[in-house]
């Protein structure tokens, strides 16, 4: 019953009851249709109103459940706006701004960043806090059921010491404790922990010192390691091992009987004449094994030699050790003497 059907009943009835009881059984009639009517007045309509009241919530009842369960249900047509920084202020809205936060939301970084650096192959380098963080997306689609993002590495700058760029392939990030870095097995850049040092390779190389350069800048904070000018040369070129080679092959097995651990190990393919290598006696076919003492790490070929070389001061002196013609030797090499 509507509300206006329950107002027009209890009206009418106050003339149609009468009626019809005085039909029915004469006066006795007349007088029960009259009450019958005055009733009604009252509790047609209020049955009228929670009637509607009924009808009104079954109706959102309906609606709601048609917007939750219908394909056509409502979308997001974009990803959340960022708020920058720990004052949480908002700039002009920016999509890949975005994205990145929905990616540090995926691997529970929170939605704050200060800034953050697009790298190739679906990788971007965030700066979030204290931290530095390279995120791999290539198999994540916003809004839909893919897989999350991966964190490929992370590094605590309040442990970051210095960095070394080897070359543009090679970039060692010297950190006070190895605790100071996170990484993962999957990362596309190729990456392990040396000691206290973090080395990255690859192609993708310049661009991430370039965005350790600008994290520079941020921080106001001198991240790199300055290279002294030296007056001569080093003068070698190193290559890794290759134990298809005889000769590599059998260093490899004397470092190995003398160590009984397996050690990385250097092959000098070149020297410079009138260097400061050369000067120390240092020969092509050489193979480095240690540097001041200590032997090279298993998964390095001696690139910490120039780090070394960037680190001391001038006028110093390196001992390097050697294998050559099944002996080991040690060279001092004075640096620019």
């Amino acid at each position: 019953m509507s509300l206006g059907q329950g107002i027009s009943d209890g009206l009418s009835g106050i003339v149609t009851e009468p009626m019809r009881g005085a039909e029915e059984t004469g006066v006795e009639g007349f007088f029960k249709g009259v009450g019958i009517g005055v009733l009604g007045v009252a509790i047609k309509p209020t049955v009228g109103v929670f009637d509607m009241v009924a009808r009104l919530l079954a109706g959102m009842r309906g609606s709601a459940d048609m917007l939750l369960n219908s394909e056509d249900a409502a979308t997001r047509r974009r990803l959340p706006r960022v708020f920058y920084n720990q004052q949480r202020y908002m700039r002009v809205y920016d999509p890949k701004a975005a994205l990145v936060s929905s990616l540090m939301r995926k691997i529970s970084m929170g939605t704050t960043f200060r800034s953050y650096f697009p790298l190739e192959n679906y990788l971007v380098l965030v700066h979030v806090g204290h931290y530095v963080a390279c995120i791999d997306y290539s198999s994540y689609v916003p809004g839909l059921g893919s897989n999350a993002p991966l964190l490929t590495w992370r590094v605590d700058l309040r442990m970051l010491i210095a960095l070394h760029l080897v070359n543009d392939e090679s970039l060692k990030i010297q950190l006070s404790q190895s605790t100071g870095a996170v990484i993962s097995s999957n990362s596309k850049i190729p990456i392990h922990i040396q000691n206290k040092y973090l080395v990255l390779q690859g192609p993708m190389i310049p661009l991430v010192n370039s965005a350790f350069k600008s994290i520079s800048a941020q921080t106001g904070t001198d991240l790199f390691c300055s290279t002294p000018k030296r007056t001569k040369e080093f003068g070698l070129i190193l290559n890794p091992l290759n134990t298809n080679v005889p000769m590599h092959a059998r260093a490899e097995a004397a470092v190995l009987a003398r160590d009984t651990v397996q050690h990385g190990i250097g092959v000098i393919s070149h020297v410079s004449k009138l260097t400061v290598a050369d000067q120390a006696g240092i020969v092509a076919g050489d193979f480095l094994v240690g540097i001041g003492n200590c032997p090279l790490d298993e998964h390095s070929y001696g690139e910490e030699l120039y780090v070394a070389l960037q680190e001391l001061p001038l006028n110093s002196k390196l001992r390097l050790t050697l294998w050559r013609d099944g002996c080991f030797r040690n060279v001092v090499v004075v640096l620019d003497s």
